[in-house]
């Protein structure tokens, strides 16, 4: 069964006067082809968990806080830098997000119900409070910039059977020349570690664009890709020439592993 996620989000860091006009909605399919299988990271107190359960979901979508639209942007790769340690540009002296102190947070305090700092965000409606403990406890911790514990994160085998071969391996599949110009084969997990872990893009040469750091989605530019926020003239992967993006969980999944360390497991 596919299941819709709607947002309707504005920023939660800024004034509610200045949010009012910035509303924004994005219906996101989970599940999508080939991927009744696949499970999101679970709701945890760690940054690639919240990243993916609440931040990606409910508040970097489009029009309101992705690269273009209400500052900060809080989408993968740019939000722990713009939340961590950052002064409100609304409230301050108040951090965006004070380590240790989820009552001095604008953020928690915001996703809470205002706290004496405008009305609540999401104003479309309440994280639920699983949410909000989560985001609670990850700040009582510190804040860190982290994955989810060791042993909990999907492998590379099951990433592999469940989505590389069914959606990228119709072009990244045997010998040059392969379908489409692809690169490189993602046939199988050899190939898939060989190709993608520590290799810089062919088609990215700047230096952020090692496909897949190890332990930092944040930074990795597979992640990017798969987002549709990569380099010219290939900013998608899968191109939607052919076929649809991966869906969020699927995405999720592959953050999991690489966060882990992405382990040829």
């Amino acid at each position: 069964m596919s299941i819709n996620l709607k947002s309707v989000c504005r920023f939660l860091l800024l004034p509610t006067a200045i949010l009012v006009s910035q509303a924004c909605e994005r219906t996101q399919n989970i599940t999508g082809p080939g991927n009744n299988n696949i499970v999101p990271l679970p709701l945890a107190a760690n940054f690639a968990s919240i990243q993916n359960n609440i931040l990606t979901p409910s508040c970097a979508v489009t029009g309101c806080h992705v690269q273009g639209g209400v500052r900060p942007s809080l989408e993968a790769g740019l939000a722990y830098n713009n939340l961590v340690g950052v002064t409100s540009i609304g409230y301050a002296p108040l951090l965006r997000v004070t380590p240790g102190n989820p009552n001095n947070s604008v953020l928690y305090r915001k996703i809470t119900g205002g706290n004496g700092l405008g009305g609540p965000m999401p104003p479309g409606g309440m994280l639920t409070q699983a949410q909000m403990d989560t985001v609670r406890a990850w700040i009582l911790k510190g804040a860190q910039n982290d994955g989810p514990p060791a042993g909990t994160a999907p492998t590379l085998s099951q990433i592999q059977a469940q989505i590389i071969t069914q959606n990228c391996t119709g072009c990244h599949v045997g010998s040059a020349p392969r379908p489409n110009g692809a690169p490189f084969s993602l046939e199988n997990i050899d190939s898939t570690y060989a190709n993608l872990v520590n290799q810089r893009s062919l088609r990215n040469l700047k230096a952020d664009s090692i496909r897949v750091v190890p332990g930092r989605s944040d930074l990795s530019y597979l992640i990017r890709l798969l987002q549709g926020a990569g380099e010219q003239p290939t900013p998608q992967m899968p191109p939607l020439a052919t076929q649809n993006m991966l869906s969020i969980a699927q995405i999720q999944q592959i953050q999991g592993w690489v966060d882990a360390g992405a382990q040829k497991n």
